[in-house]
């Protein structure tokens, strides 16, 4: 007992007697005054073999407290009192008189928590290091996924442009074709057949990415409703009689001519919709229904083709999904229905779905279509011979001799140009009415040739041509000045309209 350790000795259970003293010993609490005259004490003192008298100075019996004063807040853990018993002392002044608290814990019960509680920190640590690792991982990982999602729909971005230029050709050429050869020619139809296929996978890959990573803002332009079905309807009918299907498109009600959308969005809704109704129909009709009132647009595309089972009707609207019956299974990505429901809510509307098994269904969609202002025609001057002159700007060759053609039917005289430099060239002569351009040139941005392009003539009507529908790329044709943007492959009849539009022309 005088603070020395000591080992502890084994008793007659062959433990360490202060350990067979832990299963007893409580705290024990020794209040005395400023001399340690033992004033009085809580807990029992025998359980730590000490003989505690009311008077009695406690150093007799805790000798490791002479020359200690009882004005001094101490704490003296690890001492050995008699039995070999480990303890841990505290010495607590009181504030009157200067007693003070001797407070005594089993070393052995407060040594064992400090172990522990050093355990846990030690674990703790090792935690904390381990959910730092994790965290620098999982940082490294979302930036390593940013990186592929951006490489991702860079590709995608150019595969729609790799894809959307030629398919310009392929089926402008069929419309000229058709002019020759009629549009019953089963060639032609399976050249376009197969060149709409294409093109509608493209269409959708790239509109999953941009859907997958919620990039699609709507971009409002006037669209002429009875037009745009017309376009479709011709871009389908050769399909349906190919299977020998009735395929009508009806107009119900159109209190606007020209509505207020995004066309590219809007048109692909109504293309998917048909598409998937003429794949899966093997034999009766597919007919479309169409009326706009009270600033909306209805359509509905009724199909007699296996209908969908209730079970599956919400599958099939997820991405890569499509009916999973064998018989009716057919090509395709499973991504029409994904996008469509996705666009039509972002057009301020929904997909509806109506279905019976063995007998057909019923896809629509009913979207905001507020009617446009009457546009503003731009002022163009014609030659002496009444024909209008439109330049041309092209680097790929085979959409600008095509380009060239179709042009010539529609009574224009075109002037070509590969690139924006020989463009600007050409157009120091004067003698130009409307320029039509790419715009993706190899030498330079779409917006910084046509600022130079409006720079030469002032009053010089745009439109531009892309295979890109990006909003970025969109916002900045219309900020340089361009009346109409083209998506690669355009309907040419909405081609000529744009023409019409832009120089004046009723």
């Amino acid at each position: 007992m005088d603070g020395k350790p000591a080992p502890d000795p084994a008793g007659a259970t062959g433990l360490p007697a202060s350990i067979e003293l832990t299963d007893a010993a409580g705290p024990l609490l020794i209040h005395v005054d400023a001399a340690f005259q033992i004033i009085d004490w809580r807990g029992d003192p025998e359980v730590y073999d000490l003989k505690l008298e009311r008077g009695r100075d406690a150093r007799r019996e805790l000798k490791f407290l002479i020359g200690l004063s009882t004005e001094l807040a101490l704490d003296l853990p690890m001492l050995w009192i008699r039995g070999n018993c480990p303890i841990h002392c505290h010495v607590i002044p009181l504030r009157r008189e200067s007693e003070a608290q001797i407070l005594i814990l089993d070393g052995n019960v407060t040594d064992l928590a400090d172990r522990k509680l050093r355990r846990q920190l030690e674990k703790l640590d090792i935690l904390e290091y381990r959910l730092s690792q994790r965290e620098h991982e999982l940082h490294d990982a979302k930036r390593d996924a940013a990186r592929a999602s951006e490489l991702k729909s860079r590709f995608i971005s150019s595969m729609s442009h790799e894809f959307r230029t030629p398919v310009t050709s392929v089926l402008g050429y069929c419309d000229l074709l058709e002019k020759q050869y009629g549009r019953d020619d089963r060639r032609l139809q399976g050249i376009r057949r197969s060149a709409n296929h294409l093109l509608s996978l493209v269409e959708n890959l790239l509109e999953h990415g941009r859907v997958v990573a919620d990039r699609i803002e709507p971009v409002e332009e006037a669209v002429h409703l009875r037009r745009m079905f017309e376009s479709i309807y011709l871009m389908f009918e050769p399909l349906a009689a190919q299977k020998e299907l009735k395929f009508t498109i009806d107009e119900r009600e159109c209190e606007a001519e020209e509505i207020l959308t995004d066309p590219v969005r809007l048109r692909q809704i109504i293309v998917n919709l048909i598409s998937n109704a003429l794949r899966y129909t093997k034999a009766g009709s597919v007919k479309v229904a169409w009326s706009q009132r009270n600033e909306r647009l209805r359509f509905t595309v009724t199909d007699t083709g296996p209908g969908i089972p209730e079970d599956q009707r919400e599958h099939i609207f997820q991405a890569f999904s499509s009916l999973e019956d064998e018989h009716t299974r057919a090509q395709g990505l499973g991504l029409g229905l994904s996008i469509s429901q996705h666009l039509a809510t972002v057009l301020g509307g929904e997909i509806m779905l109506e279905s019976t098994p063995g007998k057909g269904s019923t896809f629509g969609a009913d979207v905001r279509a507020p009617a446009a202002q009457p546009s503003v025609a731009s002022a163009a001057t014609a030659t002496a011979s009444g024909q209008r002159r439109i330049l041309v700007v092209e680097d790929d060759m085979d959409v600008r001799e095509f380009l060239a053609v179709i042009l010539s039917d529609f009574g224009f005289s075109a002037t070509l140009a590969m690139n924006g430099q020989q463009a600007l060239d050409k157009l120091q002569g004067g003698g130009v009415d409307i320029l039509l351009t790419d715009f993706n040139l190899t030498d330079f941005s779409g917006d910084s040739f046509m600022r130079q392009a409006r720079a030469a003539i002032p009053d010089l009507p745009m439109i531009a041509m892309s295979a890109s529908n990006a909003e970025a790329d969109r916002t900045l044709a219309f900020e340089a000045g361009c009346s109409a943007y083209l998506i690669k492959p355009f309907d040419l009849d909405m081609l000529l309209k744009e023409l019409q539009r832009a120089l004046g022309d009723g």
